[in-house]
């Protein structure tokens, strides 16, 4: 029974996700009811936002991006609907100054609220660092430039985690795990129809690629039932430092 191969190209990275579809072929054998419970699921769907995120972030920033925490002096801490308005008029200010100097602004926002003080993690394409303090007078921004790997899939984890527990409550001022400007690009995604009846547990990287270490992942979904495998691949950086 044929599988269904889906590719992602995110700007120095590839990743693969396999599975199989009861469109093409046999029905194969299920995964196990207990698979399907809510914490499996969950997991499950925060492993997929993950994905999306890291993609997003590899396709639209790189080397000396900058990933900044915003947060408050300890007297002035707003409630999560006035944090968000606080926020927005943020990016309002550094777009206008962006706009400015011929830039146009990209970023990716998240915000946590419930198990430590609220503060705001966002990544902005590089500019005038100054502009960072400048639009935020709220607090002391701190500001973290991304490395030359051109995989911030790590930075990515640890976003999903710091909402996990947030994004759904009542109070929630934006009911998703992050937020991002309109103007971001889309990783390229090329899907495939492999007639063949399983994958290789051991994947081999496209050339000029490596197989991230411990990236490759294989389970059963607990929304379909079938079986999957995701990995990724990434470029190296070159001798200068760039991506």
């Amino acid at each position: 029974m044929p599988y269904i191969k889906t590719t992602w190209i995110a700007g120095n990275t590839i990743e693969v996700a396999k599975t199989y579809s009861a469109r093409y072929g046999k029905k194969i054998a299920r995964g196990p009811n207990q698979n399907k419970t809510p914490e499996a699921v969950k997991r499950y769907n925060a492993q997929i936002a993950e994905r999306e995120l890291r993609l997003l972030i590899n396709e639209n920033f790189g080397y000396k991006d900058y990933h900044v925490t915003l947060t408050y002096r300890k007297e002035e801490r707003p409630e999560p609907e006035t944090a968000k308005k606080q926020l927005s008029r943020f990016f309002g200010k550094l777009r206008r100054a962006y706009r400015k100097a011929g830039k146009e602004l990209h970023w990716i926002s998240a915000t946590e609220y419930k198990r430590t003080a609220i503060h705001h993690h966002v990544i902005i394409n590089r500019h005038d660092i100054g502009l960072i303090a400048d639009a935020w007078p709220y607090g002391r921004p701190k500001i973290v430039q991304l490395d030359n790997t051109g995989d911030y899939a790590a930075l990515a984890a640890y976003l999903i985690k710091e909402t996990s527990k947030t994004f759904g409550e009542p109070d929630s001022p934006n009911k998703k795990r992050w937020s991002a400007s309109r103007n971001l690009r889309k990783a390229k995604v090329k899907k495939q129809v492999i007639p063949a009846e399983h994958w290789a547990d051991d994947p081999k990287p496209v050339k000029g690629y490596r197989i991230v270490r411990d990236s490759v992942y294989m389970d059963v979904s607990p929304v379909t039932g079938f079986p999957y495998q995701w990995y990724r691949m990434i470029r190296p950086p070159d001798r200068k430092g760039a991506t």
